[in-house]
């Protein structure tokens, strides 16, 4: 971590406003599988290009699953409208689908996703480097924060309830992170609604047995409890 601190202070000098640390890194929950959550607040893309080659050429030696990363300016992270403009993204995953000596660095894009990273910085976030984390970002509200993770949600519930897969589904994600989201809503009570939860035939069906796995005394049915609460 200090590292990737250190190679944005020699990027971007004096551009550099801020890094916020948040994320299960933040939360205490990090794991060798995690990746490092980090938003990146500037002045000015200046120092942008050298940046990224530093962060494409160190990432390799972070731990877990490397950084995940967007840098936005401090307009878009005090005051931007949702979906927030950012100025750059970077992932391992990103990583593996494009080479980087590709990567656009000029545009300014748009991604409904930051509204809920900046929630939880904005709740939880760790201040790497610069101000205190609420005086750089700006607060979401929680219609933002539910229109941000929505779909990701939903579509983690799905893959788990979809009865037409071929494969065991694995509700890890739906059911660590669908608390997560609710719980940094004030007060408690989310309802994020899904076609396929609102389908009648779907509730009791039985799953079709796979190749090679004994299903006696299997109902077949797969269900999915979710509780949150919120302080």
């Amino acid at each position: 971590m200090r590292s990737l601190v250190d190679w944005a202070r020699v990027a971007f000098a004096e551009n550099l406003v801020s890094v916020v640390v948040h994320g299960s890194l933040a939360w205490g929950c990090w794991g060798p599988s995690s990746d490092i959550d980090i938003l990146l607040v500037v002045e000015a893309r200046v120092g942008l290009e050298e940046f990224h080659e530093m962060l494409v050429a160190g990432d390799a030696r972070a731990p877990g699953n490397g950084f995940e990363l967007s840098a936005l300016s401090r307009a878009a992270a005090r005051s931007g409208s949702h979906p927030i403009d950012y100025l750059y993204h970077f992932s391992r995953g990103r990583l593996a689908r494009e080479s980087p000596q590709r990567w656009d660095l000029r545009a300014v894009k748009r991604d409904p996703a930051l509204a809920g990273h900046l929630k939880v910085a904005w709740t939880t976030g760790i201040c790497a480097f610069g101000p205190p984390v609420r005086q750089v970002l700006r607060r979401v509200s929680d219609e933002e924060f539910l229109d941000s993770v929505r779909p990701d949600v939903l579509e983690s519930c799905e893959e788990v309830l979809d009865l037409r897969t071929t494969q065991v589904p694995v509700p890890v994600y739906a059911v660590l992170n669908s608390p997560g989201a609710a719980s940094q809503r004030r007060p408690a009570g989310c309802l994020l609604r899904s076609p396929l939860l609102q389908r009648p035939a779907a509730r009791g069906r039985r799953r079709p047995p796979l190749p090679g796995r004994r299903t006696s005394g299997d109902s077949g049915l797969t269900t999915v409890l979710i509780v949150t609460t919120a302080a």
